[in-house]
């Protein structure tokens, strides 16, 4: 049950990890355009505008993580079978 839930959890923050980062990135651009003399408001908005046009690749953002994830446990699991018999 413990490697159940464990499995799970790594699984959803495989999948929000890069919102987060997004979301990080999001705070750095904003920073850099408000530096750079533009207003918050204005730099929001240009951020949303790149997100916007990011906006229909956020499904495969989320997928490939979890897909690595899942090929790389598959494939632990087949090494630690074929190591067992």
């Amino acid at each position: 049950m413990n490697k159940i839930f464990k499995g799970l959890l790594l699984m959803l923050m495989l999948l929000l990890s890069p919102l987060a980062a997004l979301a990080v990135l999001g705070v750095a651009y904003i920073t850099v355009r408000m530096t750079s003399g533009l207003e918050f408001l204005a730099a929001v908005s240009s951020f949303k505008a790149i997100i916007y046009t990011l906006k229909p690749y956020f499904a495969y953002l989320t997928i490939i993580p979890a897909a690595l994830f899942t090929i790389v446990q598959l494939k632990k699991k087949t090494k630690f079978h074929t190591l067992k018999k």
